[in-house]
């Protein structure tokens, strides 16, 4: 009996050792992998300006939308600007809730709210006068009603206002100057002759210049009409250009 019990014993232990090896295992957690996939997924094959979200921290790219005002973006979603905006609201309830205690704490903070947003205001109706004004100039300026000086630029030589220049050589420093009818029909110049009437060596003719910002009714008072009458007789190339 006690050979028999030894045996039982000597068959037992191995058996109960590979029993317990053979007991199927629970597989690993696959979270530490995703993480990792999640951290890895981000690609940029085009190399764009990369940011960070300010709420979710994740990398993300520049977009089309967002081509004029990429500097100011800080979040990669609508969602996440969403929560900004959420976390901010928050923070000023918090800040003005910390000041509540004092009157004279109300005080300072009720002026403080008041320029706070009276300054948008304010600038937000100055830009809007701008642009309503120079949308007036705009439209006066196409109806013929603006300044007479609109558009007009000024002589080389003797400095004045005008909607109608020659482009000419005048001088041994060859370089280009825009001069008046008055004083292109001098002999200084080109005595009123597009090819230069010989009496100035230097004169090469180049063009002419047209406001063609020209208001109605400023012809007669400020542009020679000499020149303009050459213009529509055909003896000075309709060279026209303008700002």
């Amino acid at each position: 009996m006690l050979i028999l019990a030894i045996v039982r014993l000597s068959c037992s232990v191995p058996l109960r050792f590979t029993l317990g090896t053979a007991l199927p295992h629970a597989p690993p957690s696959r979270q530490p992998i995703r993480m990792m996939a999640a951290r890895s997924s981000f690609r940029n094959p085009n190399n764009l300006p990369v940011k960070v979200c300010v709420v979710c921290q994740q990398q993300f790219t520049w977009r089309k939308k967002w081509e004029r005002c990429w500097d100011e973006v800080t979040t990669c979603s609508k969602r996440c600007n969403g929560e900004r905006k959420k976390l901010a609201r928050q923070g000023n309830a918090g800040d003005a809730s910390s000041l509540e205690p004092s009157d004279h704490s109300d005080e300072i903070v009720g002026s403080t709210l008041t320029a706070g947003t009276n300054a948008p205001t304010e600038e937000r109706a100055a830009r809007k006068a701008a642009r309503k004004a120079a949308k007036e100039v705009r439209r006066a300026t196409r109806e013929g009603r603006a300044d007479p000086t609109v558009g007009q630029k000024t002589c080389n030589m003797c400095m004045r206002s005008v909607d109608l220049l020659v482009r000419c050589k005048v001088d041994n420093t060859k370089e280009w100057k825009m001069v008046c009818g008055r004083c292109w029909n001098t002999d200084a110049v080109a005595g009123g002759v597009v090819d230069g009437s010989g009496s100035n060596p230097h004169y090469r003719y180049g063009g002419l210049w047209k406001n063609l910002k020209q208001q109605a009714g400023a012809g007669g008072a400020v542009v020679d009409q000499p020149l303009y009458e050459q213009l529509r007789s055909g003896q000075l190339d309709s060279d026209e250009k303008s700002d």
